[in-house]
């Protein structure tokens, strides 16, 4: 919930101008999330960068043991992307969290992480693996993943798209 709550404020923060402007531009549940963010209270967000500093004093602990956290980017596979979706967007909560199930330590804490392509699934569809390393610690996950990707054969994935189109 932390997460959440830091993200979402921090976003309304940002985009002050723009609601005002743009409002229309923003995807559903871009909008949604801002209405979210309106609703927290100012404990709760002191509430949620106190859990980010414990967080943060958590893994400065396991970095002094251990030079990286290897996982999987995602916590599920890549979800079917229908046409309105990409003209409209998706809101799919449950999704949403599965997606960013390993990938929110990093973004909260603000340590740096990385994600590269660790192969497919039978069904074509591509897999990642993220890592994330102490502060100031980029050259090191750039040597790692460097050395990840000389190390063996990865599959391409059979689903490739191409969002700009």
């Amino acid at each position: 919930m932390a997460h959440t709550i830091i993200i979402t404020t921090e976003m309304l923060h940002g985009l002050r101008t723009a609601l005002d402007t743009h409002a229309d531009a923003l995807t559903d549940e871009t909008r949604l999330s801002l209405a979210l963010a309106r609703e927290f209270t100012s404990a709760d967000i002191a509430h949620a960068q106190q859990t980010r500093a414990h967080c943060i004093a958590n893994l400065r602990t396991i970095f002094a043991d251990v030079h990286c956290i290897a996982s999987p980017t995602s916590g599920l596979v890549a979800p079917a992307i229908t046409p309105s979706a990409i003209a409209q967007g998706i809101s799919d909560l449950g999704s949403t969290f599965e997606i960013m199930r390993f990938a929110f330590l990093a973004n909260l804490t603000g340590l740096p992480a990385l994600s590269m392509p660790a192969g497919a699934t039978a069904k074509g569809l591509p897999v990642g693996f993220q890592l994330m390393a102490g502060p100031w610690q980029e050259a090191l996950l750039l040597e790692v993943a460097s050395a990840l990707e000389g190390s063996g054969v990865r599959q391409t994935p059979q689903h490739q798209f191409n969002y700009g189109a």
